[in-house]
């Protein structure tokens, strides 16, 4: 449900969707194993199958969680990150629903900034990315592309698509020079929909049941692919979320793991364009959102700090499974 935070609320003011404790040990089951049985969350939380199924089906249907699979982007056959940032003039809630189309557009939010729209972009080298752009700006002439940063490396990726508990080495997954068309037919509607069924997933790819079952088996017991569930920060309001923009210079490395060690930073990658670092963020709170840019401007090789708050997510990101310093 939605409500208002505090009193009346002027024209235009942000609303914020109310989700209670049960909801959020709900979201952390589901986020540990996103195929995870209503009955088995239930017996968790205290609550029917039939209950937790209805909770589950309220939150997704409201675009506040989302249930998807989890792999690396390699996997996929994507080799190519990158960041897109957008002007657009017009309601970006409306852009949303035609990008929403584009699969290869991964991440998109609402940000407050000289620039409204972050993207992340993923293919299967540059110059798809550069076909991705030119299709973005194909779709309205109003559409400004700011800039594009190529990412290079990540030296951290703690989403919280993550489990609490370390998970099982990503090792035994199954590399993509090994996987059949039919698995990746597979893994990009599990990407989607993780707890759809064997005859569902036989149907969408055309496969018999045995044969989908063996597979997807494969891909789960391998950890080619996990299954995990998201919740919109932006939405519920339980975080302050946003982007950094961070210029470094002299010794980068010892400042790329100082940034990374800070609790607060959750992805940190090294990139092309004006900014050569991104790091994301989720603080408790406005004031510490200044804190923590005022510990990070204070690293001596950092030169220029520029924060972008996220307003509402409009694409939820893909989790992927990163390893730290992971090269790309």
């Amino acid at each position: 449900m939605r409500a208002p935070l505090g009193a009346p609320a002027a024209r235009g003011a942000v609303e914020r969707y109310l989700v209670d404790d049960t909801d959020l040990k709900i979201q952390a089951l589901l986020r540990d194993d996103g195929r995870m049985a209503f009955a088995d969350i239930g017996m968790a939380v205290g609550l029917s199958a039939d209950a937790v199924r209805t909770r589950v089906g309220r939150l997704v249907s409201d675009g506040v969680l989302r249930i998807i699979g989890a792999v690396h982007p390699s996997t996929l056959g994507y080799f190519a990150i990158g960041t897109a940032w957008l002007s657009y003039p017009g309601r970006v809630s409306e852009l949303a629903l035609r990008l929403q189309r584009m699969p290869n557009i991964t991440y998109m939010t609402e940000v407050l900034g000289p620039y409204n729209v972050l993207l992340e972009i993923a293919g299967h080298d540059d110059d798809e990315l550069a076909r991705t752009l030119q299709e973005i700006t194909d779709l309205n002439p109003d559409i400004r592309v700011r800039d594009v940063w190529r990412t290079l490396e990540y030296h951290k990726w703690h989403s919280q698509g993550r489990p609490d508990e370390p998970g099982p080495d990503s090792s035994s997954a199954i590399p993509h020079d090994q996987l059949s068309e039919s698995d990746i037919r597979l893994l990009r509607v599990l990407v989607q929909n993780p707890r759809a069924s064997y005859r569902e997933l036989a149907a969408e790819v055309d496969e018999s049941y045995w044969n989908v079952r063996r597979r997807v088996q494969q891909l789960f017991s391998t950890h080619t692919i996990r299954p995990t569930a998201m919740l919109d920060r932006t939405a519920t309001g339980r975080a302050v979320v946003g982007n950094m923009g961070i210029r470094l210079a002299g010794d980068v490395d010892s400042a790329l793991r100082t940034i990374a060690d800070m609790d607060e930073v959750n992805i940190v990658s090294w990139q092309t364009g004006m900014f050569n670092t991104l790091a994301e963020f989720a603080c408790r709170s406005q004031e510490d959102v200044g804190r923590l840019s005022r510990a990070i401007a204070s690293i001596p090789s950092v030169t220029e700090v520029q924060v972008w708050p996220y307003v509402r997510t409009h694409i939820a990101a893909t989790p992927w499974l990163l390893e730290d310093s992971v090269t790309r």
